[in-house]
């Protein structure tokens, strides 16, 4: 194999780390070096540094520049309610190509419908309503639904659809507007359209090394409707293969996880070239033929317990419309023949793109990252190079970060959360005054940490990484998984870094002012901030059914409550870096739009619930009062920003906290001056010295 050293890695400067006031930490090491190559020892305790001066990494505009040509906004008159939800035609068409092969091959139809009209001068015109300057985009639209959800997607690969199976009905369509067509613009409606999704399959799927990057922005924006059929790939914002610190291929797993099966997406980055060719690739997710029947394995928008009803009447009226049924006396078929449509050749002319194999470089080490709550794989993207270039400096050998969506985020499959565990077995009993099971219990925390453990083990079984694995890292939920790997036995887990992890809630929320709530009202633990977090998170979950005004109630909560009240004011901090939080937050909210459905939305009340149940100050239960994090034995490395101290939970100062009492713990917990909660999107090349000087030797 051989190493592929781009152009960053002679432009990124060595990082210099600065320590300032820590408090009898020993002198600063010289300018250049890794804090955490001599912090900490062999056995606990934590080595704790406070006020660590993480040198100057300002935001990077012409960067932002750069990422933002990658995001893709839809045309105005295809989308019709709040945050970019798509009009009913085309939410409509999307269920249709999820719910059958006949309804995918109808739309990829309606597609050549509305080219041959376009093509046709208006020769003939649908009762649809589009106006004629709109046909072209929804042309485009309905080509794109059919390869963009993962249910249709499933069915176009194993259909793999040719001219010859959509002639007849283009024609039919035609026909019945009272036109008679020339079988040549018919065929040739029919190639725009097969053009179009054929395209775009083979973009999204990083069929080649062109097609992700340079093939991208040709095709403009692409139909999504995540509600309907959430997508398998990135559709319409960067992806792991054409951001500029890729392009990473991105690959396919099915995981086992108890009784579920999550469909998941993930990356290999590596310096090392690592090429094992393309050829055919069966999809893990798959749909039955409309022949087979079920099942649909842990898929909610095929689950008959949780289906969405009958559709509307006006879903009744638009399908009338858009897919009309052909005439009962079947006159269309001597037109179709007397036209000669149906001659068109049945050949292969559009193959499925073949898609890279997985391949993980053998004499890599490995570093696992995790990413944050209800976010993706590219979180990772920011740290990837930085990760490289310092490895390649320090330890002169390559390391692999495999990164993957965490289930119900990003791309990886949708689960409804209540076939994990009801709501009510998330719950905090740990109080005397509290009846109960006399331990908390978190099933959505510990299914996500079970995935983990089940990821690993799945690629293992494959490609033989376990003994090769020298970091876990994450921030945020990654960091909160992260350390309660920790407190687990794998051996694979031996090393963890966690930045601003999640659940580091102390006793500081509690004491007196719980006692005081606990005897009126026994469900009322920690202080009264947290259970008004807890209360608002666990009422969202009531909210079961997706209603028109959910989808715009989510991105208000999360993105536009006033002030430190929403989630995203507190993931970045500002200053220097406020034109970088700005556009981050806005590049989250286009991410987000991409793939909100209802599972996503309660999955993420649901982890956002028991993150503030769970604490690792907790005691391990009633009768046993040690605490959680007095039982992470693996190395570990804990970091938090200053910046990220907004109250009621207090991060930074409860990580610290947290840090000083690890007394079984080995590694450093440093503590960053001018620094927010995303450590690594705000301080990459820092925390990348510092992630690669804390990994084992060789």
């Amino acid at each position: 194999m051989t190493r592929r050293i781009p152009p960053y890695f002679l432009l990124i400067p060595l990082a210099a780390t600065l320590v300032a006031g820590s408090c009898g930490s020993p002198p600063p090491p010289p300018a250049g070096a890794s804090i955490s190559e001599t912090c900490g020892g062999a056995t606990g305790p934590m080595d704790v540094r406070r006020e660590v001066a993480p040198g100057s990494e300002t935001c990077d505009e012409s960067g932002i520049a750069a990422v933002d040509a990658l995001y893709f906004e839809p045309p105005a008159h295809l989308v019709g309610g709040s945050d970019a939800r798509l009009i009913p035609e085309l939410a409509i068409a999307a269920r249709q190509a999820r719910d059958s092969d006949y309804g995918m091959l109808e739309v990829l139809a309606a597609s050549a419908v509305q080219h041959f009209v376009v093509d046709s001068g208006g020769a003939v015109t649908p009762p649809d309503g589009f106006a004629m300057a709109e046909r072209q985009d929804v042309a485009q639209a309905f080509a794109d639904l059919p390869v963009v959800g993962r249910s249709a997607f499933a069915r176009f690969q194993r259909l793999n659809p040719q001219v010859a199976d959509l002639a007849g009905r283009v024609g039919t369509r035609i026909i019945a507007l009272g036109l008679r067509p020339d079988p040549a613009d018919v065929e040739a409606a029919v190639r725009r359209t097969l053009d179009r999704a054929y395209t775009v399959v083979e973009v999204l799927r990083d069929a080649s090394s062109w097609s992700s990057r340079d093939g991208r922005p040709a095709l403009g924006w692409i139909a999504v409707s995540g509600e309907d059929d959430p997508p398998h790939r990135p559709t319409n914002v960067p992806s792991a293969g054409n951001l500029p610190a890729g392009p990473y291929p991105q690959y396919d797993l099915r995981v086992q996880v108890g009784e579920h099966f999550v469909d998941t997406r993930w990356i290999s980055a590596s310096l090392t070239s690592c090429d094992a060719g393309s050829g055919e690739i069966d999809l893990p997710f798959h749909v039955p033929s409309d022949d087979e029947g079920g099942p649909y394995l842990d898929d909610p928008f095929h689950d008959p317990l949780f289906d969405e009803g009958e559709p509307p009447a006006e879903d009744e009226e638009l399908l009338e419309i858009l897919f009309p049924l052909l005439p009962p006396d079947e006159s269309w078929l001597a037109t179709l023949a007397e036209l000669g449509i149906f001659d068109v050749a049945n050949e292969l002319e559009y193959p499925m793109p073949h898609e890279r194999v997985p391949c993980i470089p053998a004499e890599d080490d490995i570093v696992i990252f995790v990413h944050g709550h209800s976010s993706r794989l590219e979180e990772a993207m920011d740290l990837v190079p930085e990760i490289h270039d310092q490895s390649w400096r320090r330890r002169r050998d390559g390391v692999t970060v495999i990164a993957m969506d965490l289930p119900n985020n990003g791309y990886a499959s949708m689960i409804n959360h209540q076939t994990v565990a009801p709501t009510g077995d998330s719950e905090w009993h740990l109080h005397p005054a509290m009846t109960g099971i006399g331990r908390s219990t978190y099933p959505i925390l510990d299914f996500n940490e079970d995935f983990l453990v089940a990821f690993v083990e799945t690629l293992d079984a494959r490609f033989d990484i376990a003994d090769r694995i020298v970091a876990v890292v994450g921030g945020s939920l990654g960091g909160n998984m992260g350390l309660r790997l920790g407190q687990r036995s794998h051996a694979w887990a031996h090393t963890v870094v966690a930045w601003s992890p999640a659940s580091v809630f102390g006793e500081s929320w509690g004491g007196a002012t719980a006692d005081l709530f606990l005897a009126a009202q026994p469900y009322y633990y920690h202080d009264s901030n947290k259970d008004i977090a807890r209360t608002f998170a666990h009422n969202e979950l009531d909210e079961w059914q997706e209603y028109s005004h959910l989808r715009e109630d989510y991105f208000h909560n999360v993105f536009r409550r006033p002030s430190l009240s929403n989630q995203s004011e507190r993931w970045y901090r500002g200053d220097d870096w406020q034109a970088c939080k700005d556009a981050y937050i806005g590049h989250a909210v286009l991410e987000r739009r991409e793939i909100y459905n209802r599972w996503y939305r309660l999955w993420h009340w649901r982890v956002a619930y028991e993150q503030l149940l769970y604490s690792h100050y907790d005691q391990l239960s009633r009768s046993d009062d040690t605490r959680r994090f007095e039982t992470i034995t693996s190395r570990t490395l804990l970091l938090a920003g200053e910046k990220d101290n907004a109250s009621p939970d207090k991060l930074h100062d409860r990580a610290a906290e947290m840090a000083e009492r690890m007394v079984n713990t080995p590694g450093c917990g440093l503590f960053l001056r001018e620094t927010g909660h995303s450590i690594h999107a705000e301080r990459p090349r820092f925390l990348a010295t510092e992630i690669v000087g804390f990994l084992p030797r060789p």
